[in-house]
């Protein structure tokens, strides 16, 4: 199980993707409707952090405006990468619910994408 967890790239943490988060609403499931989307941003704001530490940035010396849209990232990952689109785990079920989770991950590809590339311009920078 470690050789395939390592073919996968599970220990890679450099090259983590970002997570978007589809989230339901029901009582029945509070444990995730109330939870998910915090644990999911602190997943993706550590990856933020991995990237930078990939690319040997030294945060420090980033220009003023830099770091504080860099840190921007951060402070919006829950709002941009958690969708709440109703019901428990089998939210992805039916008509209604197929819908709202292929719109969900649709949107939340876009964001996710939108942050790579804003995180990545400005890691990039000297």
């Amino acid at each position: 199980m470690l050789t395939q967890a390592l073919q996968y790239g599970a220990f890679d943490v450099n090259n983590y993707p970002l997570v978007g988060v589809l989230i339901g609403d029901q009582r029945l499931d509070a444990r995730h409707a109330v939870a998910d989307c915090a644990n999911w941003t602190i997943y993706n704001a550590n990856t933020l952090m991995a990237w930078a530490s990939a690319k040997t940035v030294d945060l420090n010396a980033m220009s003023e405006s830099a770091w504080q849209r860099f840190i921007s990232l951060s402070d919006g990952l829950g709002g941009k990468l958690c969708k709440r689109i109703g019901g428990n785990h089998f939210m992805f079920l039916g008509k209604k619910g197929a819908a709202a989770t292929a719109d969900g991950i649709d949107q939340l590809l876009q964001e996710a994408r939108a942050i790579k590339q804003d995180a990545t311009r400005l890691l990039s920078r000297p």
